[in-house]
């Protein structure tokens, strides 16, 4: 069986994890399985280094109209050259996988899930399954987003929406939509004995997670301000005597980690390793992030967080866990400093961890039982 896996890039730390938890899914449900990825995403040493093969197609925006070109040329391709560069056609995909995380909704251009709609038009036509991996939807407001959403979904065998909010949206696309409901999966993940004899600065430390995205997306803040802002939270915790560590989560994130890092005279982490990255963060004495990974590495962890979120998937991941009151809506108000000394203390500390505990463990299981589900689809 060949499964190529659409959505995920490697310019993005909980990508990276999301593919790390697909091969570790199929190497323990259906380990004769081969994974695969299209040509833009990533390079093929990357595909490579994590257990991905190639499909002979590009599957991204900028090549829509040529991927079918591509795909009826690897037709004359020899099989076993094809073979040598562990590379198949699109044609023979079984399967495709859609762990976009967040890709289609209103802050995001229509030609995200256009393109998609596109691809998955083509590969059903060929007999090919299609699944959607739990994500964030929504909203649907724009009309060429609504009725690209609503067919992208009616061609879907199985649709898993991350939390309530995103299934309400794509339920909203029209009656008899069978939307499943699943956690973010990279939380079977483990990496506690990497965790356990890791040397690492974030260990008993604070670690602070900035996201580009707020400015460049979201649009809440200019690149200026939103540097200060963080800036002053860290001179914060430094005047508290936490110690601070800077953390990229996405390489687009680096430049500003530098930035106030070097400002504020702080330690920084930038981590190429998304396993290793968890396992930083899985020591650390609070984590403060407006990355939703950087937030996921840390709860289902057992480490508190504190979130600053620019769309509904932070505040029902909060409340996943039952923290829903550790959402922020600024950098340098009161209400966030009186929030950051309550999970500082001791005897919140202790109670939270116990409590992240007991939610971590439950929603394990449903990660377990959605994959059940995704295999049950499969072998049908």
């Amino acid at each position: 069986m060949n499964v190529e896996v659409i959505g995920a890039r490697f310019t993005n730390q909980g990508a990276l994890l999301m593919l790390h938890a697909i091969r570790e899914a199929f190497a323990r449900h259906k380990p004769e399985a081969r994974l695969v990825m299209g040509l833009r995403q990533g390079s093929a040493q990357q595909r490579r280094g994590i257990g991905f093969g190639h499909v002979a197609h590009f599957g991204t925006a900028k090549f829509v109209h040529v991927d079918p070109l591509v795909t009826r040329a690897s037709r004359f391709v020899p099989s076993p050259l094809l073979a040598s560069m562990d590379t198949i056609r699109e044609r023979d995909v079984d399967v495709v996988l859609d762990a976009s995380g967040f890709a289609y909704g209103g802050v995001w251009p229509d030609s995200f899930i256009t393109t998609t709609l596109r691809h998955v038009e083509r590969w059903k036509r060929d007999g090919t399954s299609f699944i959607m991996l739990p994500q964030a939807f929504g909203a649907f407001e724009r009309p060429t987003a609504r009725d690209a959403a609503r067919r992208l979904v009616d061609h879907a065998d199985l649709v898993f929406a991350r939390d309530d909010v995103s299934r309400q949206h794509v339920e909203a696309l029209g009656p008899e939509r069978d939307v499943h409901q699943a956690p973010d999966f990279t939380n079977l993940l483990d990496v506690s004995e990497r965790a356990a004899v890791l040397e690492t600065p974030v260990r008993d430390a604070v670690a602070v997670i900035p996201n580009l995205r707020i400015v460049d997306r979201a649009d809440l803040l200019d690149r200026a301000t939103y540097t200060r802002q963080f800036t002053s939270l860290v001179r914060h915790l430094q005047a508290s005597k936490q110690r601070v560590v800077l953390v990229a989560h996405e390489r687009n994130d680096a430049e500003l980690v530098r930035d106030v890092a070097s400002t504020a005279n702080a330690l920084m982490i930038i981590e190429p390793d998304a396993l290793k990255l968890k396992a930083h963060l899985a020591t650390a004495r609070l984590v403060i992030s407006s990355r939703f990974h950087g937030l996921v590495n840390g709860l289902t962890q057992a480490v508190p967080v504190i979130a600053l979120g620019w769309s509904h998937k932070y505040q029902a991941l909060l409340e996943d866990y039952a923290c829903g009151d550790c959402l922020v809506h600024g950098l340098e108000d009161e209400e966030t400093r009186d929030v950051i000394q309550r999970e500082l203390d001791p005897k919140t500390q202790r109670w939270r961890r116990d409590q992240l505990r007991e939610s971590s463990a439950a929603w394990k299981r449903k990660t377990e039982a959605m994959w059940n589900d995704v295999f049950n689809c499969i072998h049908r």
